[in-house]
């Protein structure tokens, strides 16, 4: 349908344009780019995101100058596309300024055929007239990727270059293109084309995928390489610069053409940099990109951080280069929380884009609004309209852990729930998952048990012990819970017993919400025991790695079970793992479904404080197997299919 409308209004407007000068025609395109600025958000945006990308150091005001340039020079120069009917050499000669002109000649007169390219900037169509008259007699040919969404389009614009002498070959032809080379003649095509196929090369410090099949046919043939750049001086008049490119190597394997293609991209962005409103900024060049920029808002609750943080691990198995950044987002007060959430629900995220100043400090808009980010990562509802207006400024995806709030789940890219949070509704974008995120890699917490035996020189020989090594992450009090100082004191006689019975060891950690009672208790009952080889009060003394060195080292967990993301990281880590209540202050709640859910699937065994004792001694003399949990891999195809 949209083909067909924009077939009749071209050729409306080609039939209106005898009527009146060029001149008055670019007026109208300039007029129509800037509407087309205000009007087409979504392009506006991913615009901006790309100018954010290329030029961190410039500010808003002057990216948005730019913008708007590019759109205005946009609509000139489908004007100038319109036109081309009206285009007689003698036009083009006076309109067209070429320098370098020289380099091009010096290469057709090897004879062994010119690849020339071009990216997309300038008015694109002139310039390949402008080139098929200075190589005439179908000297000149294009390269075009076939539209099959605009079929009518294509066929027109083919039609149009065809009349003025440019000679079109479909990508997909290679043989014409060897014939055409063959005939010294010259093919033009695009320099900054990209695909999945690409290579990924640096385009303005981000790594762009790069196809490599014209530097690749040059190469092969011995065809020289020319690099062209189109920019408009004023009103209808242009100018096109040739350069002539040596390859740094004769080589055709992936690295020679990396390294080509890493020095064509810089040509480019010299040029791009000098005229940045000639560049079609829209134009997805980083689409495929292999790198990520991960923005994780934090609210201030560290097990939220750290959820986000652990589905920025996973993203790496997707095979991306995942670089974060964690920014924490105090709001102004309550009230700006939830103006701010209630005008993005009523609204949508450009309206909360626009309030976002209002309802931060200006240090944190700053730290938000800064680097060019692809993915925004929150967790919980509190900062959930902050996602959505930071992935609207950046053009970004946005992923919510956990329920959002007041807003709906649709209006994520992605949306990890627990299934401890019953979401009623459904949808292509959510991904319920057992538990918490975590992201608990075997080599990760080798890592984390290496700097912490750096810490804690008592683990060496850990690891060696031949009797079993027990490790015990204590929480604290909670909405649903309290951890009693009692329950500390019949635990570590539990434990005390294990280990003379098995000669075994014990890691033990706290939590900053462990209640200081208890904290004596266990201080009072460890800290002089040298079976216990690790012993971290965390309002303390919390070193690095301490819960992903313990897990690492031990062969059973013990874990109190207010905290579901302490438990799902303890199951992750594909140890045995015996889950104890503290006292519950709510008989039914989220947490007590998620660990009855765990045990049914065997992979915890819940049981009551008193019986710790002999289901370790059971574990220990029986070795059960376990079931996994596959929280990670659910991710990873989830993401894979919402994210790509």
């Amino acid at each position: 349908m949209l083909d067909s409308i924009l077939y009749a209004v071209f050729r409306t407007l080609i039939f209106s344009m005898r009527f009146l000068p060029l001149a008055a025609w670019l007026v109208l395109g300039r007029r129509l780019g800037e509407v087309y600025y205000f009007l087409d958000g979504k392009k506006t945006r991913r615009a901006f995101w790309h100018l954010k990308v290329a030029f961190p150091e410039k500010t808003p005001a002057e990216r948005r100058r730019i913008l708007k340039g590019m759109f205005r020079n946009f609509g000139q120069n489908i004007m100038e596309m319109l036109y081309t009917p009206y285009m007689e050499e003698s036009f083009v000669r006076g309109h067209v300024e070429i320098k370098g002109l020289e380099a091009l000649q010096e290469v057709l007169a090897a004879g062994k055929g010119v690849l020339l390219l071009g990216s997309h900037a300038g008015s694109w169509e002139l310039s390949n007239i402008a080139s098929s008259f200075l190589i005439p007699n179908g000297g000149y040919a294009m390269l075009v990727r076939p539209q099959k969404k605009t079929k009518k389009i294509d066929a027109f614009l083919n039609n149009l270059r065809i009349s003025k002498g440019v000679r079109v070959i479909r990508t997909t032809e290679l043989k014409a293109m060897v014939e055409h080379l063959k005939q010294n003649k010259v093919l033009g095509a695009a320099a900054d084309h990209g695909g999945k196929d690409g290579l990924p090369v640096p385009f303005f410090g981000k790594l762009a995928p790069t196809a490599a099949g014209s530097v690749k046919l040059a190469k092969k043939f011995g065809s020289g390489l020319i690099l062209a750049f189109m920019r408009r001086k004023g009103g209808a008049y242009h100018e096109m610069t040739f350069r002539r490119f040596e390859p740094l190597s004769g080589s055709e394997d992936e690295a020679g053409l990396k390294a080509d293609l890493t020095a064509i991209n810089a040509v480019y962005e010299e040029w791009i940099r000098r005229y940045p409103e000639e560049y079609l900024w829209f134009y997805r060049r980083w689409k495929y990109s292999p790198e990520r920029r991960v923005l994780i808002l934090s609210d201030g609750k560290a097990g939220h951080v750290k959820q986000s943080v652990s589905l920025a691990e996973v993203l790496k198995d997707l095979g991306w280069t995942i670089q974060t950044r964690v920014v924490e987002v105090p709001f102004r007060n309550s009230f700006a929380r939830r103006f701010l959430a209630f005008s993005t629900l009523l609204f949508g995220p450009r309206l909360g884009r626009r309030l976002l100043p209002f309802c931060v400090s200006r240090e944190t808009h700053r730290a938000l609004t800064g680097p060019a980010v692809d993915i925004v990562v929150s967790a919980g509802s509190s900062l959930a309209a902050v996602n959505l207006a930071v992935s609207c400024e950046n053009d970004a995806k946005s992923v919510c852990i956990m329920k959002p709030g007041v807003l709906r789940c649709s209006r994520f890219d992605a949306a990890v729930i627990p299934e401890h949070d019953r979401l009623s509704c459904k949808g292509k974008n959510i991904l319920s998952v057992e538990g918490s995120v975590t992201s608990v890699a075997p080599e990760d917490l080798k890592k984390d048990f290496e700097e912490l035996k750096r810490q804690r020189p008592a683990l060496g020989g850990v690891i060696d012990h031949p009797g079993p090594r027990i490790g015990v992450l204590i929480g604290g009090d909670s909405r649903h819970y309290a951890l009693e100082t009692s329950m500390m004191e019949s635990l570590s006689r539990q434990l005390k017993k294990v280990l003379d019975e098995t000669n075994g060891l014990l890691l033990m950690t706290t939590s900053r919400r462990t209640p200081p009672e208890a904290v004596e208790v266990i201080r009072r009952e460890w800290s002089q025991d040298q079976r216990c080889r690790l012993l971290v009060i965390a309002s303390a003394d919390n070193p690095a790695g301490a819960v992903g060195g313990l897990l690492y080292a031990c062969d059973i967990v013990i874990v109190s079970g207010e905290s579901i993301s302490m438990v799902s990281e303890a199951v992750a880590s594909g140890k045995q793992v015996l889950v104890f209540e503290p006292y519950r202050l709510t008989e039914h709640n989220k947490v007590r479904l998620f660990l009855e859910k765990l045990q049914s699937g065997r992979h915890i065994y819940l049981v009551k404080l008193n019986e710790i004792c002999d289901k370790l001694s059971w574990i220990i003399r029986t070795r059960p197997s376990r079931e996994p949990l596959e929280t990670r891999a659910t991710l990873k195809a989830g993401l894979q299919r919402l994210l790509s």
